[in-house]
């Protein structure tokens, strides 16, 4: 992907949301099945029983059961274990890293976004977490890491290229969509008021609900930008990039070295009419998007994931309707009456 060139990008998401519309159309399904009023019916049957004035009732098991799997999920503790690996690395180094990680998270109040994700992964099988750079405190000139949950993944977030991987790591890019007011819109890109905004369409064919919040939708497009790194390897066994190698202070004289492609992780804003910003470079070594797919597969190349739900959906469905039609016929059904004289 031509990640300098608009079109090419917007052609990118549209492949995207193709491959993977039939997925996210059922994920959403199963989002309403937990959350709508009348999620756990089928429309035309929810309306056949309107029409004919029969009772619709809900007997929710399924929701049971994701409160239960979820409850004993929470009980655990997510933890991120950090261990040496190699000749350059060393416990003190690991202990070092596991401190820091300790920090983001609590800076994070990460449990939060794990738990989340948990809920939404049992529902409906896709989720998405980010790391992100900001400020630690409004007042600080420092800036630290932070784990963030992106709501309503399903349909903001697009990975980009034929990605193999569970944590679509070896993704080309991801997009992560917005919903900003106009106000946010001309603060955040230095747009007048005269300069008008195409927003990105969504890619949702059914709309669950009509009052909805409104905006202009925008792309935040994180891509890996191809280079050439030089690698050193030193007497020891340590390797090192041409920076680590300027920073020890060494000379390159001497030193085993090789060439190997690696890449930068960029980002940069556009909307349907074009970029709204230039290319910047960012902080990290990998995608900082990482989805959370219960059941991953890759089938006919088509990525799949799925969670609870989906198999307890016809289940449900013959609960209610078949108990809504007892109901009728026992509890609300109408007695006869006969009244008689001794003769």
């Amino acid at each position: 992907i031509d990640f300098s060139d608009h079109e090419a990008v917007m052609r990118a998401r549209t492949a995207a949301q193709e491959i993977e519309h039939d997925r996210r159309e059922k994920m959403r399904e199963c989002v309403d099945f937990v959350t709508k009023t009348d999620g756990q019916w089928e429309d035309s049957i929810w309306q056949k029983f309107e029409e004919y004035k029969r009772p619709r009732y809900t007997f929710d098991m399924t929701g049971t059961l994701v409160n239960k799997y979820y409850g004993e999920m929470t009980q655990n503790d997510f933890n991120i274990r950090v261990t040496p690996m190699g000749s350059g690395s060393s416990k003190e180094q690991a202990k070092l890293l596991a401190g820091l990680i300790k920090n983001t998270e609590s800076q994070s109040r990460a449990t939060n976004v794990y738990s989340m994700s948990a809920r939404m992964q049992l529902i409906c099988g896709f989720d998405c977490m980010r790391v992100d750079q900001e400020y630690a405190d409004p007042d600080s000139f420092n800036q630290d890491l932070f784990i963030r949950h992106i709501s309503d993944a399903i349909g903001r977030v697009w990975f980009l290229g034929n990605y193999k991987e569970r944590t679509c790591e070896d993704a080309e890019g991801v997009i992560v969509e917005h919903l900003v007011s106009t106000d946010e819109y001309q603060d955040m890109f230095g747009k007048d008021k005269d300069d008008a905004a195409q927003s990105l369409g969504d890619s949702e064919c059914r709309q669950s609900y009509y009052y909805k919040r409104q905006g202009i939708r925008i792309g935040e497009l994180i891509y890996k930008k191809k280079k050439t790194v030089t690698l050193y390897q030193l007497e020891d066994g340590t390797v090192l990039d041409e920076g680590g190698l300027k920073e020890s202070g060494m000379k390159a004289d001497g030193l085993k070295s090789k060439q190997r492609e690696s890449y930068d992780i960029c980002v940069r804003w556009f909307d349907a009419n074009g970029w709204l910003k230039d290319s910047e470079d960012t902080v990290f070594d990998f995608l900082p998007v990482v989805p959370v797919v219960p059941n991953f597969m890759i089938v006919q190349d088509k990525p799949i994931s799925r969670g609870i739900v989906e198999p307890l959906m016809d289940w449900q469905r013959v609960r209610n309707y078949t108990g809504s039609a007892f109901v009728e016929e026992t509890a609300l059904a109408p007695k006869d009456v006969i009244m008689m004289t001794k003769e």
